[in-house]
């Protein structure tokens, strides 16, 4: 067990403690470290001052087998975690309540009653992409989002960092959940484009995309290491090695001796994956640019009127397996309580008179394949009866 520790600057008066963020960085891939950068600060009661203020990271793959903090505290100029889709900071602040991003109670954007997303890119930090996603938000809205790295986050931690200050950036193309005091949803970022081979594809398909292109320019690289290698003297690859700083100016051959055949190689290999990691990295960023999201039911909307069902003696479990109760329809528009903008949720119909789409969630009983709640009904349903 870990017996370090952050100590913040002195405060007095009780504080609220809930403001704190802590992103599990996986750089196993570049230099083997798996690191947790954690930031945050506490606020008094006016809910004005922000006391506690803590900045790290904690090693967690360090020589002692526990967490080790590799900076204390984190300065100005260090690099900063967080998410690249989160709220617009009108609307929830710059700080999570709980790992969550919270509307705030009191806004002063207009309109005041949306759910907007901001999306940083790769290739510029300062490059944001405001989308609207929702016009209308039953009471206040959170988004639980993945704190941790997807497959394109660890495909950009290869191109190397920029500045000691630039972002890290997490959750790339990961779902997140949205909930307000009615409904939850879970919510897939999609892309249309063409160039991954789908109508709608999501994180799985976009990665195997970007799997795939790696995997091809990587053989392709390595085929001319190969050629390269196999023609060069003792001299000139001694010559590269030092070039590509397998030796530093001073040590001599003593000191570190010749890398291996593959050791030579995978030397090589360094500069033209590096511009492919960069090619991949703009790849995906362009798709961000477009993504579109389809929400889905996470919550179950007759729980209650199942339980009443039961527990009333006049009707019981007859009423609860009837076809009747298995075809239940609340009645709920998606489209007429949350107004979802055209152009950013899968997938409007493109008909004003009709914009009910088959891809907006229902209030059903669903019996779906991929449905959150589908196989309890079908546990309830099917599977108890047999």
């Amino acid at each position: 067990m870990s017996k370090e520790f952050d100590v913040s600057s002195q405060y007095s008066g009780e504080i609220v403690s809930k403001y704190y963020s802590f992103f599990p960085i996986d750089k196993s891939e570049v230099d083997g470290r798996f690191v947790i950068m954690y930031e945050g600060n506490s606020y008094d009661s006016t809910g004005f001052k922000r006391p506690a203020r803590l900045k790290g990271d904690i090693e967690i793959s360090g020589c002692n087998g526990a967490g080790e903090l590799t900076f204390l505290p984190g300065g100005l100029y260090t690099s900063s975690a967080s998410h690249i889709t989160r709220p617009e900071s009108l609307s929830t602040g710059d700080d999570a309540v709980s790992l969550k991003w919270v509307e705030l109670n009191s806004r002063r954007d207009k309109p005041d009653n949306d759910f907007t997303l901001k999306t940083n890119t790769y290739i510029s930090a300062n490059s944001l992409r405001i989308t609207p996603v929702l016009m209308q938000t039953p009471e206040i809205f959170k988004m639980s989002p993945a704190w941790h790295y997807s497959y394109m986050d660890r495909l950009s931690e290869k191109v190397g960092v920029r500045y000691s200050y630039s972002p890290v950036f997490a959750g790339t193309w990961l779902p997140f959940f949205y909930n307000d005091k009615k409904r939850t949803f879970f919510v897939l970022p999609s892309s249309n484009s063409p160039t991954i081979g789908q109508s709608h594809s999501y994180y799985p398909e976009i990665k195997s995309n970007l799997r795939g292109k790696e995997g091809e320019f990587e053989g392709q690289v390595q085929t001319s290491v190969d050629g390269i290698v196999g023609v060069l003297t003792d001299s000139q690859r001694d010559f590269l090695a030092l070039l590509l700083g397998w030796w530093n100016q001073e040590e001599k051959e003593e000191v570190k001796p010749r890398p291996t055949e593959e050791q030579f190689k995978s030397l090589i290999k360094q500069s033209p994956m590096q511009a492919v990691y960069v090619y991949l990295t703009d790849f995906f960023d362009q798709l961000l640019q477009s993504q579109q999201f389809h929400f889905k039911n996470f919550y179950h909307p007759f729980m209650c009127d199942f339980a009443k069902l039961v527990n009333n003696p006049l009707k019981g479990i007859p009423a609860l397996m009837s076809r009747e109760t298995q075809l239940k329809n609340s009645g709920f528009r998606f489209f007429n309580t949350y107004q979802p903008d055209p152009d950013s949720v899968v997938e409007w119909t493109g008909d004003p008179k009709n914009p009910h789409s088959k891809f907006y969630p229902e209030e059903v009983v669903d019996f779906t394949p991929d449905g959150a709640y589908s196989p309890y009904n079908w546990e309830l349903f099917f599977h108890a009866p047999c």
